[in-house]
């Protein structure tokens, strides 16, 4: 006989802690009394496990319906709990996102009764049946004309967009990058938009039809030593460093900018920057808001309609955001403060206090800069993004899995985040103890209370409009392992959210963007997870020396349809760089790894290049590109829709961009290319995948 099971792991469970999970090798760990404990507070569940169940069950009883509805479309039921002798009495009014309300009686099918203080609940089944289209709508409850009840509907398809090409079976190759790193004598120390079109048209007519590109979150602008783009200050706005300002309509017609274009000064700095192996984002920040404020002041002059209309449709989101980059201004005491509000007076730390909104009021026109620079770069990547579709290339962007605890996104919504824990990864082969990347996640509970809003407004803002969006580890849509300090020290649990609904909304925004949606879905993944977002239509992730048949490597004839095939990623060696084991050597010289796992990792990786040669039909005497051009050829002629190739490995480059578990040891996020973009076209492994066609 099974003992009876504890209040704590019934609360546990019923507050989404995993009681156990199984790591990558199928072992099994159980979450510790502590960490469950730790958990439970932090969620607001404090106090006696037994009571606080009470006190929920109660509260469940009594509940009419949830504050968010999110169904299928073809299937429209949701539950809803309603005293048995008034059920007939009810009918819903629903609001549909254009306006129009209609009245219905839906059908009303009982699963279970309960008896509430002297009163019969009924936990009801209501059927929509198909006469509600797909969107976000609002429902009334209704009993005698009188609202009792109100929730925000979400009706949704089953599955994520595709193009229709993908859809009847083409298959599409692209090129991933990193935007910052692209090189051209165009730009002014950092790759931009600019570059990005630039590289469409040399890709363009070589049949490449994606450029996937890192992260484009709003970084810390007085922050340059903050690069990395996975710890973002907002991953709801955008980084305006990527702006190409030559391309703007307002530098063309401001003769201040152009002159300041032109002066001596700025081009000694044209001429010692764009020589330089790292980005010297300082500089390039100094200068490019020199320029901007000049644009600012001619433009705010006499601002087109356009810019009221992007000011109101971005509303207090907007604005909290262009104030939080005025009070990072403010604020900004030295390089050896904590980045963010953290480092602000108290009285700024919370963004709707009385302190912040006078200082907005107070710094109406520096608001209104900050906002400009948003404006200046949605329309720019519109711009871009519609001109690459004309190419025939279409943009992935990626969605970083969290932000910067003291950001302006945790700032602007503190409540959608939780406090006292950060996302991270159980320990692995990879990472031994574990990792903490430092990340607040979304309260799961808070997530269902705010209508979902946060959740959606993440998704609608980076979701570009007929591309691809690639979610960064997508396994938090089902969960997220939550790091928390105990008296113990750090330990952590994995915790659940709601995976089928979250799956459903990001599947609702795809559709109405016409954007498909890639799953980045390497590490410890349920067992059930894939088939779930196959079902859905999102793109796995295909990693050529991760997919294994024991010890050697699969077919890449094999993968799935809805995957991404390629060899790398920016967390992983580029294929010289692996060749030569540049990141076991690096990792060893930083004191990351012992000589003794140094030399075991640099035996295994003997070993891992002679069935890379095997199975690509390479031989001891092929070169490196050789093999390289070998494999990528069997990946680019993969069952995959969508097959990746590394522009870092096109020009033949050892270093990677990141190195994970490093910051200043390593120069992540800042090395660019060696070659410009217009050498692309003669490396010979570029021009040995995609021969320009006819």
């Amino acid at each position: 006989m099974q003992p009876a099971e504890s209040a704590l792991d019934i609360l546990s469970r019923r507050a989404g802690i995993s009681l156990e999970y199984h790591d990558i090798d199928g072992v099994a760990h159980t979450t510790s009394e502590e960490a469950k404990r730790t958990i439970l507070e932090i969620l607001g569940y404090s106090g006696d496990p037994s009571a606080i169940l009470s006190d929920l069950i109660q509260a469940d009883a009594t509940t009419l319906i949830a504050p968010a509805v999110i169904a299928s479309v073809y299937a429209p039921r949701f539950n809803m709990r309603i005293p048995v002798d008034i059920v007939r009495q009810i009918e819903l009014r629903i609001e549909l996102e254009g306006g129009i309300t209609v009245g219905l009686r839906p059908q009303f099918e009982l699963k279970e009764e309960h008896l509430v203080a002297g009163r019969t609940i009924g936990l009801y089944e209501v059927d929509l049946k198909d006469s509600i289209p797909p969107g976000q709508h609002i429902i009334s409850v209704m009993r005698w004309k009188e609202e009792i009840g109100r929730s925000t509907l979400f009706l949704c398809p089953e599955s994520c967009y595709l193009n229709a090409e993908i859809e009847n079976g083409s298959r599409w190759n692209g090129l991933w990058l990193q935007l910052y790193a692209l090189r051209s004598s165009a730009n002014w120390g950092i790759g931009d938009l600019g570059d990005l079109l630039e590289l469409a048209r040399l890709v363009g007519p070589r049949g490449i039809r994606i450029l996937g590109l890192s992260p484009l979150h709003a970084p810390f602008l007085m922050r340059p030593d903050f690069k990395s783009p996975y710890s973002p200050s907002s991953r709801l706005y955008k980084n305006a460093m990527f702006v190409s300002i030559p391309l703007l309509p307002e530098f063309a017609a401001s003769a201040k900018a152009r002159s300041l274009f032109e002066s001596s000064e700025f081009q000694l700095y044209l001429a010692r920057t764009r020589p330089e192996e790292r980005i010297d984002y300082a500089g390039v920040y100094q200068w490019k808001m020199r320029f901007f404020e000049i644009l600012f002041d001619e433009f705010i002059s006499d601002p087109p309609e356009d810019f009221a209309e992007y000011v109101e449709e971005g509303g207090i989101e907007l604005s909290r955001q262009a104030i939080f980059d005025c009070l990072e201004e403010r604020f900004d005491y030295s390089q050896d403060r904590p980045a963010g509000f953290h480092g602000w007076p108290e009285a700024f730390q919370d963004a709707s206090s009385d302190a912040v909104r006078a200082f907005a009021d107070a710094s109406h026109r520096r608001v209104q800069f900050y906002i400009f620079l948003q404006y200046l770069f949605d329309r720019q990547f519109s711009d871009v993004s519609g001109a690459c579709l004309d190419l025939g290339v279409c943009l992935y962007a990626d969605l970083a899995v969290g932000s910067h605890p003291a950001g302006a996104e945790v700032w602007s919504s503190p409540d959608a985040f939780v406090k006292r824990a950060s996302v991270g990864a159980p320990p692995d082969p990879f990472a031994p103890q574990g990792q903490d990347w430092g990340l607040p996640p979304l309260h799961p509970q808070k997530l269902e209370h705010s209508r979902y809003a946060a959740f959606v407004d993440l998704f609608e803002r980076n979701m570009p409009y007929g591309g691809l969006v690639r979610i960064d580890h997508v396994m938090a849509l089902c969960r997220l392992y939550w790091v928390v300090s105990t008296s113990a020290g750090k330990t952590g649990a994995y915790v659940e959210y709601p995976f089928v609904e979250l799956l459903r909304l990001a599947a609702l925004v795809s559709q109405r963007k016409r954007c498909m949606v890639i799953g980045e879905d390497l590490g410890t993944v349920p067992g059930y997870f894939r088939d779930a977002l196959s079902r859905a239509e999102l793109f796995s992730w295909k990693i050529l020396f991760f997919e294994r048949d024991g010890e050697n490597f699969k077919d890449p004839g094999s993968y799935p349809a809805r995957s991404i095939a390629t060899l790398n990623t920016h967390d992983l060696p580029t294929f010289l760089g692996w060749m030569e084991g540049e990141d076991i050597r690096i990792r060893e010289a930083l004191g990351l790894v012992t000589s003794f796992e140094s030399e075991k990792a640099a035996r295994e990786r003997r070993l891992d290049i002679a069935r890379a040669r095997k199975f690509a039909g390479s031989t001891e005497g092929e070169s490196s590109q050789d093999l390289c051009a070998k494999l990528y050829g069997r990946l680019l002629n993969s069952s995959s829709a969508i097959r990746l190739v590394s522009i870092y490995d096109l020009f033949g480059e050892e270093e990677q961009p990141n190195l994970p578990g490093t910051t200043d040891e390593y120069p992540c996020w800042s090395m660019r290319h060696r070659l410009e973009l217009s050498a692309l076209g003669s490396m010979p492994l570029f021009s040995s995948l995609f021969p320009v066609r006819s």
